[in-house]
């Protein structure tokens, strides 16, 4: 669904035009564009027509429409696309595209002239399994076979310059995408079962999935209600006051 050669050919033209002072607001500051760059080449590489892009659905504006249907890039807040999603689904397929950063660059910029003072690594990594607290908050939609959802995994610079009021922390301004690391879809609930430890017990709960994962219990938490919903696992019973849960398929 992402065309790497797509992406690749986007994210050098976002590449050329980046200044650093892209986004010149009246007092001479770096502001916001209405479109981020990061947005901006996953639905370029999802649609190379321009045509299939922005296209008015339902009374809602789709990402992109296409031959997978409808896609729509999210970063963040999918509790936001309620309702689109009840617009959106009584005609077409929807998949909702996450844009995960893997590696990221944070890189200071002087906000008068887009001069670069700094570039360090962040020691903050997404994978696919941050996506899930976003994947709670559709719960109720999990169960359509028609809703997708792909973990773009990518390599970011994200930009930012001081903050004018002492004290307060640096603004960032736009996210500019390197590389696409990698994509994982999650439509099915085997795609979801997929992402589990190999040597689960047959009754499991947060602790295991922990443990297997290496990720925080309220995060396996967080997953085993998201697969419950897309029905992949269910709840049999309780371990004290751990819940465990069977794979159903």
């Amino acid at each position: 669904m992402l065309d790497p050669f797509l992406f690749e050919e986007e994210r050098l033209a976002v590449r050329e035009s980046f200044t650093g002072i892209s986004w010149v607001e009246g007092d001479g500051g770096i502001g916001t564009m209405g479109e981020k760059s990061v947005h901006r080449v996953l639905k370029r590489c999802c649609s190379p027509f321009a045509d299939g892009r922005e296209v008015t659905i339902g009374g809602y504006v789709a990402d992109v429409v296409g031959e997978h249907g409808i896609i729509e890039i999210q970063s963040a807040r999918f509790d936001r696309l309620r309702d689109k999603l009840g617009a959106f689904l009584s005609c077409c397929p929807v998949t909702v595209v996450w844009p995960a950063e893997k590696e990221k660059w944070i890189c200071m910029v002087d906000p008068l002239t887009g001069e670069l003072k700094s570039r360090r690594k962040s020691p903050i990594h997404q994978n696919v399994y941050h996506i899930y607290p976003e994947l709670y908050r559709l719960r109720e939609y999990l169960g359509l076979s028609d809703l997708r959802f792909r973990v773009a995994l990518l390599e970011t610079e994200e930009y930012r310059y001081p903050n004018p009021k002492k004290g307060k922390r640096a603004v960032r301004c736009d996210r500019i995408p390197l590389k696409l690391l990698g994509q994982t879809a999650l439509d099915t609930p085997e795609d979801h079962l997929a992402l589990l430890p190999d040597d689960l017990p047959e009754r499991f709960g947060a602790k295991e999935i922990a443990a297997g994962l290496h990720v925080e219990e309220n995060l396996a938490r967080i997953m085993l209600r998201v697969m419950e919903a897309a029905g992949a696992v269910k709840q049999v019973g309780k371990d004290g006051r751990r819940n465990l849960f069977v794979k159903l398929l």
